[in-house]
């Protein structure tokens, strides 16, 4: 029996003393790495299928003209979205308003016809919408709202028609076709 202890004991001994000796070959700490990649994205989806009927009836009202989407999953940056008046030939022009570019109209006066129109800027969820005002040269509003560590926002870009209290008559308009057009330029600051 104390043979039989003293072989457990020493068996224990010999156990302690292995990692005690053990020798590091070899130590070091790595590292490693990964990256997501920037996403910055946005798209507007136009809502005009026909030409909008221009008369009286549209005075003073709203009209979709557009959808926008916006995504980015960088929130250490504001980003900012602005429309401004623009011709389809690329120059700009000094205001919203569609321009007449042809019909069966023969007076100067009438195709010389212009329909000056307001922009509104509406996130969908958004209760006060970013307006522009009569003439304006751009509007403009910070874009993305935030939602963990991504912007993201939808929203509708509106026109709103003159009103004849304003002092605009339609009767004084030119038949024929009118175009308008916008500059739409997102950046991040």
């Amino acid at each position: 029996m104390k043979v039989r202890a003293l072989f457990v004991l020493l068996l224990l001994v010999c156990a302690m003393a292995l990692p005690l000796s053990a020798r590091t070959v070899y130590l070091e700490t790595i590292e490693v790495t990964g990256q997501i990649g920037l996403q910055e994205n946005f798209r507007v989806d136009l809502r005009q299928a026909e030409p909008i009927v221009l008369d009286k009836s549209f005075a003073g009202q709203d009209m979709e003209i557009a959808t926008y989407e916006f995504y980015s999953n960088n929130s250490d940056t504001v980003y900012n979205l602005k429309i401004t008046p623009a011709t389809l030939g690329g120059s700009r022009s000094e205001k919203f308003m569609f321009t007449y570019v042809g019909g069966s109209e023969t007076d100067l006066k009438k195709k010389e016809s212009m329909i000056p129109f307001t922009i509104k800027l509406m996130s969908i969820g958004d209760e006060n919408p970013i307006l522009g005002v009569p003439n304006d040269k751009e509007i403009s509003k910070n874009i993305g709202m935030l939602d963990g560590s991504n912007y993201r926002e939808t929203g509708s870009i509106i026109i709103t028609f003159p009103t004849e209290a304003s002092g605009f008559k339609f009767e004084e308009l030119a038949s024929g076709y009118y175009r308008a057009a916008l500059t739409i330029e997102v950046s991040a600051d």
